[in-house]
Protein backbone atom coordinates (compact mmCIF):
# COMPACT_ATOMS: atom_id res chain seq x y z
CA UNK A 1 0.00 0.00 0.00
CA UNK A 2 1.51 3.29 -1.05
CA UNK A 3 1.76 6.23 1.31
CA UNK A 4 -0.21 9.34 0.45
CA UNK A 5 0.91 12.92 0.93
CA UNK A 6 -0.97 15.21 3.31
CA UNK A 7 -2.86 16.84 0.44
CA UNK A 8 -3.74 13.44 -1.07
CA UNK A 9 -4.99 12.22 2.29
CA UNK A 10 -7.20 15.27 2.71
CA UNK A 11 -8.52 14.90 -0.84
CA UNK A 12 -9.28 11.21 -0.26
CA UNK A 13 -11.04 11.91 3.02
CA UNK A 14 -13.16 14.59 1.39
CA UNK A 15 -14.14 12.16 -1.38
CA UNK A 16 -14.99 9.45 1.11
CA UNK A 17 -17.05 11.88 3.16
CA UNK A 18 -18.81 13.30 0.13
CA UNK A 19 -17.16 16.70 0.54
CA UNK A 20 -17.00 18.99 -2.47
CA UNK A 21 -17.90 22.47 -3.67
CA UNK A 22 -20.11 24.54 -1.37
CA UNK A 23 -22.32 21.57 -0.52
CA UNK A 24 -23.02 21.01 3.18
CA UNK A 25 -21.18 17.98 4.57
CA UNK A 26 -23.66 15.88 6.57
CA UNK A 27 -20.96 13.51 7.84
CA UNK A 28 -19.25 16.43 9.66
CA UNK A 29 -22.46 17.99 10.92
CA UNK A 30 -21.61 16.94 14.46
CA UNK A 31 -18.35 18.93 14.25
CA UNK A 32 -20.08 22.03 12.90
CA UNK A 33 -22.64 21.89 15.72
CA UNK A 34 -19.92 21.27 18.31
CA UNK A 35 -17.83 24.25 17.18
CA UNK A 36 -20.82 26.60 16.88
CA UNK A 37 -22.03 25.69 20.35
CA UNK A 38 -18.61 26.01 22.00
CA UNK A 39 -17.08 29.11 20.41
CA UNK A 40 -16.68 31.06 23.64
CA UNK A 41 -15.33 28.10 25.63
CA UNK A 42 -12.80 27.12 22.97
CA UNK A 43 -11.68 30.73 22.37
CA UNK A 44 -11.18 31.31 26.10
CA UNK A 45 -9.08 28.14 26.37
CA UNK A 46 -6.95 29.27 23.42
CA UNK A 47 -6.45 32.77 24.86
CA UNK A 48 -5.53 31.43 28.29
CA UNK A 49 -2.99 29.00 26.82
CA UNK A 50 -1.31 31.82 24.89
CA UNK A 51 -1.08 34.05 27.98
CA UNK A 52 0.31 31.26 30.15
CA UNK A 53 2.82 29.70 27.76
CA UNK A 54 4.37 32.55 25.75
CA UNK A 55 6.55 34.96 27.70
CA UNK A 56 5.92 38.07 25.60
CA UNK A 57 2.16 37.64 26.02
CA UNK A 58 2.31 37.31 29.80
CA UNK A 59 3.26 40.99 29.93
CA UNK A 60 0.08 41.96 28.04
CA UNK A 61 -2.02 42.48 31.16
CA UNK A 62 -4.26 45.16 29.64
CA UNK A 63 -7.89 43.90 29.47
CA UNK A 64 -8.04 45.31 25.95
CA UNK A 65 -5.26 42.94 24.87
CA UNK A 66 -7.12 39.96 26.34
CA UNK A 67 -10.35 40.97 24.60
CA UNK A 68 -8.47 41.42 21.32
CA UNK A 69 -6.91 37.94 21.53
CA UNK A 70 -10.26 36.40 22.48
CA UNK A 71 -11.96 38.06 19.52
CA UNK A 72 -9.20 36.83 17.18
CA UNK A 73 -9.56 33.25 18.46
CA UNK A 74 -13.33 33.38 17.89
CA UNK A 75 -12.77 34.59 14.32
CA UNK A 76 -10.34 31.72 13.69
CA UNK A 77 -12.87 29.21 15.02
CA UNK A 78 -15.57 30.65 12.76
CA UNK A 79 -13.35 30.37 9.68
CA UNK A 80 -12.47 26.80 10.72
CA UNK A 81 -16.15 25.97 11.14
CA UNK A 82 -16.80 27.31 7.62
CA UNK A 83 -13.90 25.20 6.35
CA UNK A 84 -15.47 22.06 7.89
CA UNK A 85 -18.97 23.00 6.73
CA UNK A 86 -18.05 23.56 3.06
CA UNK A 87 -15.02 21.31 2.71
CA UNK A 88 -13.19 24.12 0.91
CA UNK A 89 -9.58 24.95 1.67
CA UNK A 90 -9.34 28.39 3.34
CA UNK A 91 -7.61 31.14 1.36
CA UNK A 92 -6.27 34.62 2.06
CA UNK A 93 -9.71 36.24 1.76
CA UNK A 94 -10.81 34.29 4.84
CA UNK A 95 -8.03 35.82 6.96
CA UNK A 96 -8.52 39.55 6.44
CA UNK A 97 -8.92 39.91 10.22
CA UNK A 98 -5.40 38.53 10.80
CA UNK A 99 -3.58 41.50 9.24
CA UNK A 100 -4.47 44.12 11.85
CA UNK A 101 -3.44 41.97 14.82
CA UNK A 102 -0.24 40.77 13.12
CA UNK A 103 0.68 44.40 12.39
CA UNK A 104 0.00 45.35 16.01
CA UNK A 105 2.27 42.60 17.31
CA UNK A 106 5.05 43.60 14.89
CA UNK A 107 4.73 47.21 16.06
CA UNK A 108 4.98 46.07 19.69
CA UNK A 109 8.29 44.40 18.90
CA UNK A 110 7.13 40.84 19.58
CA UNK A 111 9.46 38.41 17.73
CA UNK A 112 8.03 36.51 14.78
CA UNK A 113 8.77 33.13 16.37
CA UNK A 114 6.80 34.12 19.48
CA UNK A 115 3.90 35.38 17.39
CA UNK A 116 3.74 32.16 15.37
CA UNK A 117 4.03 30.13 18.57
CA UNK A 118 0.61 31.50 19.56
CA UNK A 119 -0.91 29.46 16.73
CA UNK A 120 0.76 26.26 17.87
CA UNK A 121 -0.18 26.79 21.53
CA UNK A 122 -3.74 27.88 20.74
CA UNK A 123 -4.45 25.01 18.34
CA UNK A 124 -3.22 22.44 20.88
CA UNK A 125 -5.46 23.91 23.56
CA UNK A 126 -8.45 24.08 21.21
CA UNK A 127 -7.90 20.52 20.00
CA UNK A 128 -7.76 19.14 23.55
CA UNK A 129 -11.06 20.83 24.37
CA UNK A 130 -12.66 19.66 21.13
CA UNK A 131 -11.73 16.06 21.94
CA UNK A 132 -13.11 16.39 25.48
CA UNK A 133 -16.36 17.91 24.24
CA UNK A 134 -16.67 15.24 21.53
CA UNK A 135 -16.12 12.52 24.14
CA UNK A 136 -18.82 14.01 26.37
CA UNK A 137 -21.24 13.80 23.42
CA UNK A 138 -20.29 10.23 22.61
CA UNK A 139 -18.57 11.03 19.31
CA UNK A 140 -16.37 8.13 18.20
CA UNK A 141 -12.58 8.46 17.96
CA UNK A 142 -12.68 7.72 14.22
CA UNK A 143 -14.91 10.74 13.62
CA UNK A 144 -12.66 12.93 15.77
CA UNK A 145 -9.72 11.69 13.70
CA UNK A 146 -11.56 12.80 10.55
CA UNK A 147 -11.86 16.28 12.05
CA UNK A 148 -8.13 16.41 12.80
CA UNK A 149 -7.39 16.41 9.07
CA UNK A 150 -9.41 19.58 8.63
CA UNK A 151 -7.80 21.07 11.72
CA UNK A 152 -4.23 20.47 10.52
CA UNK A 153 -4.99 21.91 7.10
CA UNK A 154 -6.56 24.98 8.66
CA UNK A 155 -3.62 25.59 11.01
CA UNK A 156 -1.19 25.25 8.09
CA UNK A 157 -2.97 27.91 6.03
CA UNK A 158 -3.70 30.21 8.99
CA UNK A 159 -0.08 30.17 10.19
CA UNK A 160 1.18 30.99 6.70
CA UNK A 161 -1.21 33.93 6.35
CA UNK A 162 -0.28 35.23 9.81
CA UNK A 163 3.45 35.00 9.06
CA UNK A 164 3.00 36.86 5.78
CA UNK A 165 0.99 39.64 7.43
CA UNK A 166 3.56 39.96 10.24
CA UNK A 167 6.55 40.09 7.87
CA UNK A 168 4.85 42.64 5.61
CA UNK A 169 4.36 44.98 8.56
CA UNK A 170 7.85 44.29 9.88
CA UNK A 171 9.39 45.23 6.52
CA UNK A 172 7.31 48.42 6.47
CA UNK A 173 8.53 49.29 9.97
CA UNK A 174 12.16 48.70 8.97
CA UNK A 175 11.80 50.99 5.96
CA UNK A 176 10.07 53.64 8.05
CA UNK A 177 12.68 53.31 10.80
CA UNK A 178 15.49 53.66 8.26
CA UNK A 179 13.94 56.85 6.90
CA UNK A 180 13.41 58.22 10.39
CA UNK A 181 16.99 57.43 11.41
CA UNK A 182 18.37 59.08 8.27
CA UNK A 183 16.18 62.13 8.91
CA UNK A 184 17.45 62.40 12.49
CA UNK A 185 21.06 62.02 11.35
CA UNK A 186 20.60 64.68 8.67
CA UNK A 187 19.22 67.06 11.28
CA UNK A 188 22.08 66.35 13.69
CA UNK A 189 24.67 66.87 10.94
CA UNK A 190 23.00 70.08 9.77
CA UNK A 191 23.95 71.81 13.03
CA UNK A 192 20.64 73.69 12.95
CA UNK A 193 19.17 72.36 16.22
CA UNK A 194 19.49 73.60 19.76
CA UNK A 195 20.90 71.27 22.42
CA UNK A 196 17.37 70.52 23.68
CA UNK A 197 16.05 69.75 20.19
CA UNK A 198 19.03 67.52 19.45
CA UNK A 199 18.45 65.64 22.71
CA UNK A 200 14.79 64.98 21.90
CA UNK A 201 15.58 63.84 18.36
CA UNK A 202 18.36 61.55 19.58
CA UNK A 203 16.11 59.98 22.20
CA UNK A 204 13.55 59.16 19.49
CA UNK A 205 16.08 56.77 17.92
CA UNK A 206 17.45 55.37 21.17
CA UNK A 207 20.53 57.59 21.48
CA UNK A 208 20.93 58.96 25.00
CA UNK A 209 23.40 61.59 26.12
CA UNK A 210 23.44 62.39 29.84
CA UNK A 211 27.05 62.80 30.95
CA UNK A 212 28.41 60.93 27.93
CA UNK A 213 30.89 61.95 25.27
CA UNK A 214 30.51 61.01 21.60
CA UNK A 215 32.57 60.34 18.50
CA UNK A 216 31.52 60.03 14.87
CA UNK A 217 32.73 57.13 12.73
CA UNK A 218 32.34 57.30 8.94
CA UNK A 219 32.82 54.22 6.75
CA UNK A 220 33.28 54.54 3.00
CA UNK A 221 34.36 52.28 0.18
CA UNK A 222 37.57 53.08 -1.64
CA UNK A 223 37.36 54.39 -5.19
CA UNK A 224 38.26 51.00 -6.67
CA UNK A 225 35.50 49.09 -4.87
CA UNK A 226 32.99 47.63 -7.36
CA UNK A 227 29.37 48.63 -6.96
CA UNK A 228 27.28 46.22 -4.92
CA UNK A 229 30.51 44.72 -3.65
CA UNK A 230 29.06 44.07 -0.22
CA UNK A 231 26.13 44.57 2.07
CA UNK A 232 25.87 47.84 3.97
CA UNK A 233 23.62 46.03 6.43
CA UNK A 234 26.42 43.62 7.36
CA UNK A 235 28.77 46.54 8.00
CA UNK A 236 26.20 48.40 10.12
CA UNK A 237 25.33 45.32 12.16
CA UNK A 238 28.99 44.42 12.70
CA UNK A 239 29.92 47.92 13.84
CA UNK A 240 26.89 48.18 16.14
CA UNK A 241 27.84 44.89 17.84
CA UNK A 242 31.47 45.91 18.30
CA UNK A 243 30.61 49.35 19.70
CA UNK A 244 28.03 47.87 22.08
CA UNK A 245 30.53 45.29 23.38
CA UNK A 246 33.12 48.04 23.83
CA UNK A 247 30.96 50.43 25.85
CA UNK A 248 27.71 48.53 26.63
CA UNK A 249 25.93 51.55 25.16
CA UNK A 250 23.74 51.48 22.07
CA UNK A 251 25.33 53.34 19.14
CA UNK A 252 23.39 55.20 16.45
CA UNK A 253 24.40 53.60 13.12
CA UNK A 254 22.83 54.70 9.82
CA UNK A 255 23.28 53.64 6.18
CA UNK A 256 23.40 57.00 4.43
CA UNK A 257 23.86 57.42 0.67
CA UNK A 258 27.22 55.81 -0.15
CA UNK A 259 28.53 55.72 3.41
CA UNK A 260 27.77 54.47 6.90
CA UNK A 261 27.73 56.98 9.74
CA UNK A 262 27.84 56.01 13.42
CA UNK A 263 27.48 58.31 16.41
CA UNK A 264 29.07 56.32 19.22
CA UNK A 265 28.45 57.18 22.89
CA UNK A 266 31.58 56.95 25.05
CA UNK A 267 31.67 56.52 28.82
CA UNK A 268 34.92 54.66 29.54
CA UNK A 269 36.79 54.52 26.25
CA UNK A 270 38.32 57.25 24.11
CA UNK A 271 37.69 57.93 20.43
CA UNK A 272 41.16 56.49 19.70
CA UNK A 273 40.07 53.14 21.14
CA UNK A 274 37.30 52.82 18.55
CA UNK A 275 39.92 52.22 15.86
CA UNK A 276 40.61 48.62 16.91
CA UNK A 277 37.02 47.27 16.76
CA UNK A 278 36.35 49.23 13.56
CA UNK A 279 39.44 47.76 11.94
CA UNK A 280 38.48 44.26 13.07
CA UNK A 281 35.05 44.48 11.41
CA UNK A 282 36.30 46.07 8.19
CA UNK A 283 39.23 43.68 7.73
CA UNK A 284 36.89 40.72 8.07
CA UNK A 285 34.45 42.17 5.53
CA UNK A 286 37.23 43.19 3.16
CA UNK A 287 38.49 39.59 3.17
CA UNK A 288 35.10 38.00 2.61
CA UNK A 289 33.53 40.46 0.14
CA UNK A 290 34.62 42.17 -3.05
CA UNK A 291 35.10 45.56 -1.44
CA UNK A 292 37.68 47.76 0.24
CA UNK A 293 36.19 49.67 3.15
CA UNK A 294 37.92 52.34 5.21
CA UNK A 295 36.84 54.26 8.29
CA UNK A 296 37.65 57.64 9.78
CA UNK A 297 37.06 58.45 13.45
CA UNK A 298 36.51 62.05 14.53
CA UNK A 299 37.48 63.73 17.78
CA UNK A 300 35.33 63.47 20.90
CA UNK A 301 32.56 65.97 21.64
CA UNK A 302 30.20 66.49 24.56
CA UNK A 303 27.04 67.86 22.93
CA UNK A 304 25.10 66.33 20.05
CA UNK A 305 25.00 69.80 18.52
CA UNK A 306 28.69 69.16 17.69
CA UNK A 307 27.91 66.05 15.62
CA UNK A 308 28.37 68.08 12.44
CA UNK A 309 31.96 68.88 13.40
CA UNK A 310 32.56 65.25 14.41
CA UNK A 311 31.37 64.11 10.98
CA UNK A 312 33.70 66.56 9.21
CA UNK A 313 36.61 65.34 11.32
CA UNK A 314 35.86 61.68 10.54
CA UNK A 315 35.78 62.36 6.79
CA UNK A 316 39.09 64.22 7.03
CA UNK A 317 40.63 61.27 8.84
CA UNK A 318 39.70 59.16 5.79
CA UNK A 319 41.42 61.67 3.50
CA UNK A 320 44.59 61.47 5.60
CA UNK A 321 44.76 57.67 5.65
CA UNK A 322 47.85 56.03 4.26
CA UNK A 323 47.66 53.51 1.45
CA UNK A 324 46.39 50.07 2.54
CA UNK A 325 45.24 51.44 5.91
CA UNK A 326 41.76 50.44 7.08
CA UNK A 327 40.99 52.95 9.83
CA UNK A 328 42.39 56.14 11.30
CA UNK A 329 41.41 58.18 14.35
CA UNK A 330 41.95 61.89 13.78
CA UNK A 331 43.32 62.09 17.34
CA UNK A 332 46.34 60.11 16.07
CA UNK A 333 47.11 62.61 13.29
CA UNK A 334 49.95 65.04 14.16
CA UNK A 335 48.94 68.68 13.98
CA UNK A 336 51.88 69.28 11.65
CA UNK A 337 50.31 66.84 9.16
CA UNK A 338 46.75 68.09 9.58
CA UNK A 339 47.33 71.81 9.08
CA UNK A 340 48.99 71.60 5.65
CA UNK A 341 46.54 68.96 4.43
CA UNK A 342 43.50 71.16 5.01
CA UNK A 343 45.00 74.63 4.70
CA UNK A 344 43.05 76.86 2.34
CA UNK A 345 44.42 78.69 -0.69
CA UNK A 346 45.54 81.57 1.50
CA UNK A 347 47.69 79.23 3.60
CA UNK A 348 49.55 78.16 0.47
CA UNK A 349 49.91 81.77 -0.69
CA UNK A 350 51.42 82.71 2.67
CA UNK A 351 54.53 80.67 1.83
CA UNK A 352 57.07 83.24 0.52
CA UNK A 353 57.92 82.81 -3.15
CA UNK A 354 61.66 82.45 -2.55
CA UNK A 355 60.99 79.79 0.10
CA UNK A 356 58.68 77.81 -2.17
CA UNK A 357 61.26 78.04 -4.98
CA UNK A 358 64.09 76.79 -2.73
CA UNK A 359 61.99 73.80 -1.60
CA UNK A 360 60.93 72.93 -5.16
CA UNK A 361 64.52 73.27 -6.46
CA UNK A 362 65.86 70.95 -3.77
CA UNK A 363 63.23 68.34 -4.58
CA UNK A 364 64.14 68.45 -8.26
CA UNK A 365 67.79 67.89 -7.29
CA UNK A 366 67.09 64.85 -5.15
CA UNK A 367 65.65 66.38 -1.98
CA UNK A 368 68.72 65.82 0.20
CA UNK A 369 68.40 69.13 2.06
CA UNK A 370 64.70 68.63 2.79
CA UNK A 371 65.32 65.01 3.80
CA UNK A 372 68.01 66.17 6.23
CA UNK A 373 65.64 68.80 7.66
CA UNK A 374 62.89 66.22 8.26
CA UNK A 375 65.32 63.80 9.90
CA UNK A 376 66.63 66.66 12.05
CA UNK A 377 63.09 67.40 13.24
CA UNK A 378 62.37 63.69 13.86
CA UNK A 379 65.58 63.41 15.91
CA UNK A 380 64.43 66.22 18.23
CA UNK A 381 66.97 68.63 16.67
CA UNK A 382 69.92 66.35 17.49
CA UNK A 383 72.64 66.55 14.83
CA UNK A 384 74.28 63.37 16.14
CA UNK A 385 71.10 61.31 15.88
CA UNK A 386 70.30 62.82 12.49
CA UNK A 387 73.73 61.82 11.18
CA UNK A 388 73.33 58.28 12.54
CA UNK A 389 69.89 57.90 10.95
CA UNK A 390 71.20 59.09 7.56
CA UNK A 391 74.57 57.24 7.74
CA UNK A 392 76.54 60.46 7.25
CA UNK A 393 79.08 62.41 9.31
CA UNK A 394 77.67 65.03 11.72
CA UNK A 395 79.61 67.70 9.83
CA UNK A 396 77.60 66.80 6.73
CA UNK A 397 74.39 67.44 8.64
CA UNK A 398 75.73 70.80 9.87
CA UNK A 399 76.71 71.74 6.33
CA UNK A 400 73.36 70.76 4.82
CA UNK A 401 71.39 72.68 7.44
CA UNK A 402 73.60 75.72 6.90
CA UNK A 403 73.12 75.44 3.14
CA UNK A 404 69.34 75.19 3.63
CA UNK A 405 69.40 78.31 5.80
CA UNK A 406 71.40 80.11 3.13
CA UNK A 407 68.91 79.19 0.37
CA UNK A 408 65.74 79.87 2.37
CA UNK A 409 66.79 82.64 4.73
CA UNK A 410 65.52 80.55 7.67
CA UNK A 411 67.63 79.95 10.77
CA UNK A 412 66.81 76.32 11.64
CA UNK A 413 68.28 76.83 15.13
CA UNK A 414 65.38 79.13 16.02
CA UNK A 415 62.27 77.13 16.94
CA UNK A 416 59.68 79.52 15.46
CA UNK A 417 61.51 79.79 12.15
CA UNK A 418 62.05 76.02 12.04
CA UNK A 419 58.30 75.39 12.48
CA UNK A 420 57.55 77.88 9.69
CA UNK A 421 59.96 76.07 7.37
CA UNK A 422 58.53 72.63 8.23
CA UNK A 423 55.01 73.86 7.48
CA UNK A 424 56.19 75.38 4.22
CA UNK A 425 57.74 72.04 3.19
CA UNK A 426 54.36 70.36 3.73
CA UNK A 427 52.41 73.11 1.98
CA UNK A 428 54.54 73.33 -1.16
CA UNK A 429 53.15 70.68 -3.53
CA UNK A 430 55.46 67.86 -4.53
CA UNK A 431 55.88 67.48 -8.27
CA UNK A 432 56.73 63.82 -8.96
CA UNK A 433 57.50 64.44 -12.64
CA UNK A 434 60.42 66.64 -11.63
CA UNK A 435 61.78 64.30 -8.97
CA UNK A 436 65.04 62.44 -9.42
CA UNK A 437 64.74 58.66 -9.12
CA UNK A 438 66.56 57.45 -6.04
CA UNK A 439 67.50 53.83 -5.39
CA UNK A 440 68.34 52.64 -1.90
CA UNK A 441 71.81 51.18 -1.64
CA UNK A 442 73.62 49.33 1.17
CA UNK A 443 72.87 50.51 4.69
CA UNK A 444 70.09 52.76 3.39
CA UNK A 445 72.42 55.18 1.51
CA UNK A 446 70.88 56.88 -1.51
CA UNK A 447 72.45 55.88 -4.85
CA UNK A 448 71.76 58.46 -7.57
CA UNK A 449 72.83 58.88 -11.17
CA UNK A 450 75.90 60.95 -11.96
CA UNK A 451 74.13 64.16 -12.90
CA UNK A 452 71.93 63.98 -9.82
CA UNK A 453 74.92 63.35 -7.53
CA UNK A 454 76.72 66.35 -9.01
CA UNK A 455 73.64 68.48 -8.48
CA UNK A 456 73.36 67.34 -4.87
CA UNK A 457 77.04 68.05 -4.25
CA UNK A 458 76.59 71.59 -5.55
CA UNK A 459 73.67 72.12 -3.20
CA UNK A 460 75.34 70.63 -0.14
CA UNK A 461 78.82 72.16 -0.27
Amino acid sequence: MTNKSGCDAISTMRTENGIGGDKHVPQMGWAVSLIEGSLEVLAEAMTQAISENIQEYRALDDPTDHAEMLSSCIEHLRVFELHVRTGQRPDSTDFAFVGALAARRAQEGIPLHSYLATYRVAQLAAWRHLRLLAGERGISNSKVLDLSTYWLEYIDVATGEAAQAFLTEQERLVRASGRERRDVLDLLLSGSMTAEEAEVRALSVGLTSGMLRFAVVVVRASANTPQNGGSAGHVSDGLAREFFELESLKPFVVDRFDEIVAIVPLSRKSARELAEPVERVLKLLNRTTAQTLMAGIGLEFASLTEARLGYLEATRAIELMKENAVSLALADVPLMDYLPAFGDQTAHRLVPVHLAKAIADDRRQGGVLIETLMQYEAACLSVTETAAAMYVHPNTVYYRLARLSELTGVDVRRFTQLVQLLLAVKLVPFEPTEAVAVAVGPKGRSQQNGRARASVRRSTR
